[in-house]
């Protein structure tokens, strides 16, 4: 079972559970469905679902959620799908992460 962090930001020096934040950016994207009519003209169009793409960047402390780990973050649950870590030879150790959630509009 993936574990859930709460990062609770708040830009730009929240303290999480993996590190500091210096930067973050979420990018909602729109699924949408397009309806014609017998003309083939455009009459209608929904969304179906928004998808949000989380990006987080900062310095660690050491621990990193894994891929497919639940982060909290601005109340919305995202799915950790790819985490980079790594450390300078001044020892500062650097994260990005990057999740996604989505929402079904129906």
């Amino acid at each position: 079972m993936a574990k859930t962090t709460d990062v609770t930001a708040a830009f730009p020096a929240a303290i999480t559970a993996f590190g500091t934040v210096s930067s973050w950016t979420v990018t909602q994207t729109g699924k949408n469905v397009i309806g014609h009519d017998e003309d083939g003209e455009v009459d209608a169009e929904s969304y179906t679902e928004i998808n949000y793409e989380l990006e987080i960047e900062g310095e660690t402390d050491g621990a990193a959620p894994a891929v497919s780990d639940v982060i909290a973050f601005d109340g919305r649950n995202y799915v950790v799908d790819e985490v980079s870590y790594g450390e300078s030879n001044d020892a500062v150790g650097t994260f990005s992460i990057k999740a996604h959630s989505y929402k079904n509009l129906g």
